[in-house]
C-alpha cells in the first residue's frame, strides 16, 4: 500500500469516526431532552428562545417562542396560537389590547413574572382572567378590562423598563405588581461579585459576542462541537445557569438581592401612581412556602426536586424579600398582600412545579386579591358567599385543579 493509499484510508477513518461520533452526539442529545421533558410536568411551559437573527440562545424543546427585545431584553414573540395559550400582537398573554378605553371602564394593569403570566395553565385558568371574571360579577353594568402584563422570567428591572415604555400607555386604574421569587431567584443563580440579575442576560451577551465569529458559529452546526462546548461551560467558574446548576448552590442569597428588588419595586409604584393609577403590591409563594399539613405527596416530590440547599435558602432568605413588599407598601401607603395567605390551610395540590400555581392556585389568588382590586377600582357591591371577596381559606376542601 502506497503511502497516498494510507492517507486516504486514514483520512476515510477519521472521516467515519467523525460522523459516527456526531450521529452519536445527536442521539444523546435528542435522548436527554426526551427524558427532560418525561420528568417535567405535562403542565410546565417551555420556550425556546431566539435572537433577532434567528440564533438560538438555549436548547429547550419548547413550543413557545420568545425573541430578543431592546428594551425587556426579551419577550414572547408576537402573535402566536399554541394549546390553550394566546399570545397577542403585542407579546403580551391573551387577547387583543387597545389603547383607547371607553369612558366607563375600570382597566387593571398586571405586571408580573411567568406566575403571573400563568406558566403551566391555560389563558381562561390564569389569576389575571379569573380575576376580570370575579370583577365582572361583581360589577355587571361596568367594562371591566384585566391586562396581563406579566413575562416568562421577568425580574423586577424588567417589569420596570416594560411599565415604563409600553404598559403605562394603556391608561390602567390600578397596577398590580406581582413580584419577589424572581429577584431572588436571580440572585441566587447570580454570582455574588456581578449583579443579582437574570443569568440570561449573560448568556445573551455570550451569544450577541459570538455572533461576530463566524467560524465558530459554523462549528456550532455540529451537535458534537455544541457538546464539547457544554463541557468546557460547565468545568469554568462563574455564576450557575440554571435552576438545577443553582441547585448545588449553598443556601445563601445575594447580598444585594431584596434591597435592589426593595429600590426596584418603589420606583414601579412611584412611576404607577404618577400616571394616576392606583397599587396594589403582591409577593409570590412557592411550594416550600405552604404553612399547611399533611403536605401532597406531589409537592413533597417537588420540594426534593430542587434540593436541601435551596430549600433551606427559600426559608431562610426569601423572607427579606417579602418584607421588602411590606416595607414599600407602609412607606408610600399602599396596601400588601402575601399570596402565601391565599394558600393557608389549602390541603389540595397547588403547584404544577416547584413554582408555578395550578388552576386552583391561580383561581384561590384571584378570590384572595379580589376585594382589594374591587375597592381600589371604585367598583360598586360588597363581598358576600360566591363573591370574590369570600375568604381563600374556605377552598381548602375543593377538588384538585391540574
Amino acid at each position: 500500500m502506497t503511502g497516498t493509499e494510507i492517507a486516504l484510508a486514514a483520512a476515510g477513518l477519521l472521516l467515519a469516526s467523525a460522523i459516527a461520533l456526531e450521529l452519536g452526539q445527536r442521539l444523546s442529545d435528542r435522548l436527554k431532552r426526551s427524558r427532560r421533558r418525561a420528568a417535567r410536568s405535562p403542565r410546565m411551559l417551555q420556550f425556546h428562545l431566539f435572537s433577532e437573527r434567528g440564533v438560538a440562545l438555549n436548547d429547550k424543546p419548547g413550543a413557545l417562542v420568545l425573541v430578543l427585545h431592546p428594551y425587556v431584553l426579551y419577550r414572547a414573540q408576537p402573535g402566536q396560537r399554541l394549546d390553550g395559550l394566546t399570545i397577542n400582537s403585542l407579546g403580551y398573554r391573551g387577547e387583543e389590547w387597545t389603547k383607547e378605553k371607553r369612558p366607563d371602564a375600570v382597566r387593571i394593569l398586571v405586571v408580573g413574572s411567568s406566575i403571573a403570566f400563568g406558566a403551566g395553565v391555560s389563558d381562561e385558568q390564569v389569576f389575571p382572567a379569573v380575576l376580570e371574571r370575579l370583577l365582572r360579577e361583581l360589577a355587571p353594568d361596568r367594562r371591566v378590562e384585566v391586562l396581563n402584563g406579566a413575562g416568562l422570567g421577568y425580574n423586577s428591572s424588567q417589569q420596570l423598563v416594560a411599565l415604563a415604555t409600553e404598559l403605562l400607555d394603556y391608561t390602567p386604574d390600578v397596577v398590580i405588581v406581582s413580584g419577589g421569587l424572581i429577584d431572588f431567584n436571580a440572585g441566587r443563580l447570580a454570582a455574588i461579585d456581578r449583579s443579582p440579575v437574570n443569568p440570561v442576560y449573560d448568556r445573551i451577551e455570550e451569544v450577541l459576542f459570538d455572533g461576530v465569529h463566524r467560524l465558530r458559529n459554523t462549528l456550532r452546526l455540529s451537535a458534537l462541537y455544541r457538546g464539547l462546548e457544554r463541557r468546557i461551560e460547565a468545568l469554568r467558574p462563574g455564576p450557575a445557569r440554571s435552576p438545577q446548576m443553582a441547585s448545588a448552590l449553598p443556601a445563601r442569597d445575594h447580598p444585594g438581592g431584596a434591597a435592589r428588588y426593595c429600590a426596584t419595586l418603589e420606583r414601579m409604584c412611584h412611576l404607577a401612581r404618577g400616571a394616576g393609577a392606583k397599587v396594589l403590591i403582591l409577593t409570590e409563594a412557592e411550594s416550600h412556602l405552604r404553612r399547611v399539613d399533611p403536605v401532597p405527596a406531589a409537592e413533597l416530590a417537588l420540594r426534593r426536586s430542587k434540593g436541601p440547599a435551596y430549600e433551606e435558602a427559600i426559608l431562610a432568605h426569601y423572607p427579606l424579600y417579602v418584607q421588602a413588599g411590606e416595607d414599600v407598601a407602609r412607606a408610600l401607603g399602599l396596601e400588601h398582600f402575601d399570596l402565601t395567605q391565599a394558600f393557608h390551610d389549602v390541603k389540595d395540590a397547588l403547584f404544577v412545579d416547584w413554582v408555578h400555581p395550578n388552576a386552583l392556585g391561580h383561581r384561590l389568588i384571584a378570590r384572595a386579591i379580589a376585594p382589594s382590586v374591587a375597592a381600589l377600582g371604585g367598583l360598586a357591591g360588597e363581598a358576600g358567599d360566591g363573591s370574590p371577596g369570600r375568604a381563600a381559606s374556605g377552598a381548602g376542601t375543593e377538588k384538585r385543579e391540574s
